[in-house]
């Protein structure tokens, strides 16, 4: 939620959308990053990062 908030202030738009809207556009934001994540392929990342996001994952 700390990210959409982010996002929401830096386009102004932080006091237009309620408590449960902010969620709905949270896991919405949440389910398309992971989605762009599911694409990527070993090859088109900087070196490291796939061991980064594994790491990422255990914890």
């Amino acid at each position: 939620m700390e990210s959409l908030e982010r996002i929401l202030v830096h386009g102004c738009k932080d006091g237009q959308y309620s408590v449960e809207q902010r969620r709905q556009l949270a896991a919405d934001k949440n389910k398309h990053y992971v989605s762009l994540l599911a694409g990527l392929a070993p090859e088109r990342v900087y070196p490291g990062i796939v061991e980064l996001l594994g790491q990422l994952e255990e914890h």
